[in-house]
């Protein structure tokens, strides 16, 4: 099952006076099913990252994950795009987890902060 969002209660309320049509549920159930799929496939594409399975990945000068993310694909990352994408992270996860001191990042944490950014 899935849980509505306040974002998706209020919507509701916006639209239809506090009633739901069976088109209004559909239509978000089908978006939180996506993202629950998109969740689990970057999960997945994180956790290849995570030699001793901690649960984080090193964003080093020299990790992995970095030189995949800045050199991959057709249109890789450059090193200050790369900067700029894990500015969030940190900047939200400085109280949880002090991402600059020791080059790492709690990928759980990084995938809901990428979701709601997709939201």
């Amino acid at each position: 099952g899935h849980t509505l969002s306040d974002e998706d209660m209020r919507d509701l309320a916006a639209d239809r006076h506090g009633s739901v049509t069976l088109a209004d549920f559909l239509q978000i159930m089908a978006k939180r099913e996506q993202d629950v799929v998109l969740q689990q496939k970057l999960m997945q594409a994180f956790a290849v990252f995570d030699k001793d399975g901690s649960g984080f990945i090193s964003v080093n000068e020299d990790s992995d994950f970095r030189k995949q993310m800045t050199t991959l694909g057709n249109n890789p990352f450059t090193d200050e795009q790369f900067e700029t994408f894990l500015s969030e992270y940190r900047a939200e996860a400085a109280s949880q987890h002090p991402a600059d001191q020791d080059g790492l990042v709690d990928y759980q944490e990084f995938v809901k902060l990428m979701l709601r950014k997709n939201a």
